[in-house]
């Protein structure tokens, strides 16, 4: 079933009065202090009043901006169930379904009533939570990859960080009642829902060390560059690399 295309616009503070959402006007000009209430605002913003999902806490943060943007959080028995809660609004309101679910487990049972509203045409936003940054790589208690989970289950599985959340929230509402509408899923590790929209997240910086193959992003490059060679000065030139071979010029 077609569902009508809901217009994307920016966050706002809950109204006074009632309005319809795709009209209301904005409330407040103040810009979001975090991540978590940019994504509460936007999902006000369409019309969403309800969020259908199983509390963690790696979602914590994001409950409670919800919570003050006057959305309403609905505690579901389970993940899975959250998910069919979640399709089951949006068909009634036309508007989309949110769910929450935590890490790992979490993650994994939402993903039957996900891959449901995708088959079924019906406009759904999945948040899963995801463990720190700073120990996604290495860390394996209830860590999943998201991001290979769900994309053969949505239309778009998506990294929400703080350096491109207003536009990847954008993009994940717009997709989610684009036609054919279906579900689209993001991902929010623990410590990304409190840093202000456009800033990095610390974990993912690089150690003070270098980073073994690459530069290192977090620190700054050393050495001045000969305005000739456009090498850092100090360090000898080299020619003839054939062969494995490195001779010294002279």
């Amino acid at each position: 079933m077609a569902q009508e295309s809901v217009p994307v616009q920016g966050p706002t503070a809950p109204a006074s009065t009632a309005a319809p959402a795709s009209t209301a006007a904005p409330a407040s000009t103040a810009a979001p202090a975090s991540t978590a209430a940019l994504l509460a605002g936007y999902l006000h913003a369409v019309g969403v009043r309800h969020v259908f999902g199983y509390p963690g806490e790696s979602v914590i943060d994001f409950m409670e901006a919800a919570r003050q943007q006057g959305i309403e959080l609905v505690s579901a028995v389970r993940e899975g169930t959250a998910a069919f809660m979640a399709e089951a609004a949006a068909v009634t309101t036309g508007r989309p379904g949110v769910c929450l679910s935590t890490l790992g487990p979490g993650s994994t049972a939402v993903l039957n009533g996900v891959a449901s509203a995708t088959l079924d045409r019906v406009p759904v936003l999945a948040v899963s939570g995801q463990i720190e940054s700073s120990r996604e790589q290495f860390f394996t208690h209830q860590v999943v990859d998201h991001g290979r989970m769900f994309a053969p289950a949505t239309k778009l599985a998506l990294r929400l960080e703080p350096a491109s959340a207003d536009t990847v929230i954008r993009k994940a509402l717009r997709t989610v009642v684009a036609e054919r509408p279906g579900a689209v899923h993001l991902t929010v590790t623990a410590d990304a829902w409190l840093l202000p929209p456009g800033r990095r997240c610390p974990g993912r910086r690089c150690p003070g060390r270098r980073c073994p193959g690459r530069r290192c992003p977090g620190r700054p490059r050393s050495g001045r560059r000969s305005p000739r060679r456009g090498r850092p000065r100090g360090r000898p030139a080299s020619a003839d690399r054939g062969g494995g071979v490195c001779r010294r010029l002279r």
